[in-house]
């Protein structure tokens, strides 16, 4: 797909939009879950501490018994990062370690330091959750409760931990997961954006091979179904398509009109001029023979031009060769006539047959003046041209082995009227008729010397792709 066509700017947006809502997904997603995540986390360490409560007790001599057992094995494994302790909060009590004080086997032996309450508050129930660094630097969350236990007026504290590494790996790996699948879904939405759009542009494509057959000749009009979307456009090309033919049948009407209006005219003035001796009818016969070339010449161009803007025009060139050449070789049955190039005959001129002849005829002609024994006509396919273009240029070749122009003679020769060799007959009209025709389809003429020896005329026309 072209940068600049629909599809790929729909795929892009498409695209775009997936990216921007997959990212802000996963973003919610994993924030989400990792909200979710730690406050599961924390409902089980108040689990665990609930257990630890249920288990620890105080004896009438103030020693802590019981064997608490919160049935996960981190407990067991030290500086796991998974601690329980039971603390007296009376100093005095905090002094007989030995028998008022249980913690954990994790633990090692080693105490935790957590913050007063006055910086972090106890909720309802006498409860505080916190962050906690661990013996060994490790990041823990904490969940702390204060209780009275036995009689009396001793306050123990009963701390639970787990280390936060747990939680950010099922964290990761959650985020991992999603991104994977977030990815893939992605990846899905594009693949299937670009089957939709390529199928949903599917009547556009059908549009333009339609308009290709238009310009190839191979129909008039733009047929089939389409959607009520485009209806609307394919129903004003056709419009427009008819208008065009309109256009061209009154140009080329009035280009008629005005040729046969103009010719009795000047008829009339020759008849009368052919007196004899008469400079007077000598004058006034050349004058007319002028007006008539001029004016030939002037409704050519105007009925080129109308031609020029016909989509429907397309000339197949070998043919066009083959037949010039078989009437020039009865003409110069002395001189023998050749053809290269195109022999499938896929080459076509985009413009009149009767164009096409005028120009090869005039330039075959010349050539087989002024040949010695050989003329040869090369047709040329189209090579490096430009992929912007609605055409490219077909080059026709006419060479002959006859004496050839001079670089300062071939600047002259497509002027107007001018005759280099006033020994051959003709008005000297060839050339310049030829190149004004080949300007109106766009086209270009350069001479140079041909490889037989003479000059080389070198057309270049429009041809369909």
């Amino acid at each position: 797909m072209r940068i600049n066509s629909l599809a790929t700017r729909f795929l892009a947006i498409s695209a775009l939009w997936s990216i921007i809502a997959l990212v802000v997904t996963a973003l919610l997603l994993t924030t989400l879950y990792k909200n979710n995540a730690q406050k599961n986390f924390e409902g089980l360490l108040s689990a665990h501490l609930y257990n630890l409560m249920g288990a620890v007790d105080r004896d009438e001599a103030g020693v802590l018994v019981g064997s608490p057992n919160l049935g996960d094995p981190h407990f067991q494994q030290p500086f796991s990062g998974w601690y329980w302790s039971v603390l007296p909060l009376d100093k005095a009590i905090q002094s007989k370690e030995g028998k008022y004080l249980v913690r954990s086997p994790s633990m090692g032996g080693e105490n935790l330091k957590t913050p007063d309450a006055g910086e972090v508050l106890f909720k309802d129930g006498f409860l505080r959750t916190f962050q906690l660094s661990g013996i060994q630097g490790e990041s823990l969350t904490a969940v702390e409760a204060q209780i009275f236990l036995g009689e009396g007026d001793h306050l123990y504290r009963f701390l639970v931990t787990g280390n936060n590494a747990a939680l950010e790996l099922e964290t990761s790996e959650f985020t991992q997961n999603l991104v994977i699948f977030l990815a893939l879904f992605g990846l899905g939405m594009v693949i299937s954006t670009f089957v939709i759009i390529k199928f949903g542009l599917r009547p556009l494509n059908r549009a333009k091979s339609a308009l290709n057959a238009i310009r190839n000749g191979e129909a008039e009009r733009l047929e089939g179904e389409f959607p009520d979307e485009i209806a609307p456009l394919i129903s004003e090309m056709n419009a427009l398509i008819d208008a065009n033919k309109t256009v061209l049948e009154r140009a080329r009407t009035q280009v008629g009109n005005l040729a046969h209006a103009l010719k009795t005219p000047i008829s009339v003035l020759k008849n009368e001029a052919r007196a004899p001796g008469d400079d007077l009818a000598h004058l006034v016969n050349e004058q007319a023979d002028n007006m008539q070339e001029h004016v030939q010449r002037y409704l050519d161009r105007a009925r080129i031009a109308a031609q020029v803007g016909s989509i429907n025009a397309r000339t197949p060139v070998s043919p066009v060769v083959e037949r010039m050449l078989r009437v020039m070789q009865r003409l110069n049955p002395q001189l023998q006539y050749e053809q290269i190039g195109d022999e499938g005959g896929a080459l076509i001129f985009r413009g009149e047959q009767q164009d096409l002849e005028e120009v090869l005829g005039n330039l075959i002609e010349n050539a087989s003046r002024f040949a010695s024994e050989q003329v040869r006509v090369s047709i040329i396919a189209p090579v490096n041209t430009d992929a912007k273009s609605k055409s490219s240029m077909i080059e026709l070749a006419i060479e002959d082995d006859g004496p050839g122009l001079s670089k300062s003679q071939q600047s002259e020769a497509l002027k107007r009227g001018r005759r280099l060799d006033e020994s051959k007959p003709g008005s000297g009209l060839g050339l310049s008729i030829v190149d004004d025709i080949i300007q109106e389809y766009a086209g270009h003429v350069e001479l140079s010397k041909s490889q037989l020896g003479g000059l080389k005329v070198s057309i270049y026309l429009p041809s369909i792709k």
